[in-house]
């Protein structure tokens, strides 16, 4: 039996091995032989992510390139399926960011099978590249994230009228996130209104980051368009949500509230009187600060929203997610106190609410697990981030009796420093003892993390440990 090589190896097989393959090694394994080369390249180009000015305009003047002059005459552009550009570079000199924006509408116009773009750096959302990426990829485009720039930002000769007289059909297009600014020229809004209009019935999650209420307004009145969605987010710094002016969205079942900034005190000024009735009436997730959680569940309500899951403060998602870099220790955290006043409305979801994090200052575990339990019964999972030090294993001890054995549905518990660093839970022998000491009140516990670290799962043969490596990028999902 002849030797298997692996340039002998099936095509399926060969390509399990290219996806298996870091990412850095990739372009050494294409240089083993031609057949490969030709094999693997186009998952050395599926995917694109730039955050280096530097780097991005190697990448894109490759991508930008005629077939004619590229190894065996392919069209790279042409095989990338997720393009995203996420750099803030200032003071880059003028000759590069416009040499940039004619690259990337040059590559733009090529990348005929892109389903997912995302434009998030300032300079290079122009008009022309605007134009450049929907004739090249309406017809497959799924996903858009896009940062339109205001015209003295331009990086390139765009004319603003190229909007005016382009209308696009984007047949696949079913999520779109904008980041705004307040000096827009209109041309801007007619454009995507019309991509709204024209895909109102199939767009289900759509993302709106607002520098001001004046650049978010224009967008309310398309027709059709708020009523499919299914996924709502919203990011605004030191800005009000106008909710009283948002059409009715009746299939929104996730809510996403980000105010810059996390300071109380501020965020206090940003919370309306009232969140109208006929919103978000099917309503499953919410992440919001914890301010506004008892406007989705009023006292008064006729008609309760079925809320499920509740992430406060940005809280990250538990042992799944195994990130946390969505806090910044060097902000306020809430105070146990006031959370729990917000908290107090989770009765009032018919739901119920089965899977809550929060992020709050520090732990006094008596206080906490005392008032926390009314609110606990229906709970599957919890998320506790800490700003401080949550305190000695000892004190920990107590979960089990004051918490665990008043909750018959918790299946998974995650405990967390704000830094999510591992550091005051170094010890694996500290961890087994709470879980051994835990698992005297519930039987039901199966899933415990300790920071983003340290991972445990309960098995017949006893509580197994995982560790997992911190990320650092990545979605959200939140």
């Amino acid at each position: 039996m002849p030797a298997i090589t692996l340039p002998t190896l099936p095509t399926e097989l060969l390509n399990a091995v290219g996806w298996a393959t870091l990412d850095h090694d990739l372009p050494s394994l294409l240089l083993a032989n031609k057949d490969i080369n030709a094999t693997l390249t186009p998952q050395l180009y599926a995917s694109i992510t730039l955050q280096n000015a530097i780097i991005a305009r190697k990448c894109i003047d490759v991508l930008a390139r005629e077939p004619a002059q590229n190894y065996a005459e392919r069209d790279l552009a042409s095989l990338v399926r997720s393009f995203r550009v996420m750099f803030h570079h200032f003071g880059l000199e003028e000759e590069l960011r416009t040499h940039l924006a004619r690259s990337f509408a040059s590559a733009f116009m090529r990348m005929c099978g892109l389903q997912h773009a995302v434009l998030d750096s300032m300079h290079y959302g122009t008009p022309t590249v605007c134009v450049a990426l929907a004739r090249g990829a309406a017809r497959t485009l799924r996903t858009l994230t896009f940062r339109p720039d205001e015209e003295d930002m331009w990086a390139d000769e765009s004319d603003a009228r190229v909007l005016d007289d382009f209308r696009p059909d984007f047949p696949e297009l079913t999520a779109v996130a904008l980041i705004l600014c307040d000096l827009l020229p209109p041309t801007w809004y007619r454009f995507f209104r019309h991509v709204f209009a024209s895909r109102a019935p199939h767009i289900r999650k759509l993302s709106i980051a607002a520098l001001g209420q004046r650049s978010m307004r224009p967008l309310f009145p398309v027709p059709g368009v708020w009523s499919a969605l299914e996924e709502l987010s919203f990011m605004t710094e030191r800005i009000a949500i106008p909710f009283a002016e948002l059409p009715p969205a009746p299939n929104v079942r996730k809510l996403t509230l980000n105010i810059y900034p996390y300071e109380p005190e501020d965020v206090v000024k940003l919370v309306p009187e009232s969140v109208p009735a006929h919103l978000f009436p099917k309503l499953e997730y919410l992440a919001c600060p914890y301010q506004f959680l008892p406007l989705f569940l009023p006292a008064d309500a006729k008609k309760l929203r079925p809320i499920r899951t509740i992430r406060l403060n940005r809280a990250c998602s538990g042992p799944k997610s195994r990130r946390a870099k969505s806090f910044d220790p060097d902000k306020e955290a809430p105070d146990w106190a006031d959370v729990r006043r917000a908290l107090s409305c989770l009765p009032r979801s018919t739901g119920p609410v089965v899977d809550l994090a929060i992020y709050i200052d520090r732990l006094d575990v008596e206080t906490f697990t005392d008032e926390l339990v009314s609110y606990a019964k229906t709970l599957e999972q919890l998320v506790i981030v800490l700003y401080q030090y949550p305190g000695h294993v000892s004190q920990l001890m107590s979960f089990g009796a004051r918490l665990f054995a008043h909750t018959p549905k918790l299946r998974s518990f995650f405990l967390s420093d704000a830094k999510a660093t591992g550091g005051h839970f170094a010890h694996h022998d500290e961890q087994k003892l709470l879980l051994e000491e835990w698992e005297k009140n519930t039987n039901v516990l199966m899933n415990v993390a300790f920071t983003t670290k340290y991972g445990w799962k309960r098995t017949t043969n006893g509580w197994t440990l995982n560790t997992y490596e911190r990320e650092d990028s990545g979605d959200e999902d939140e």
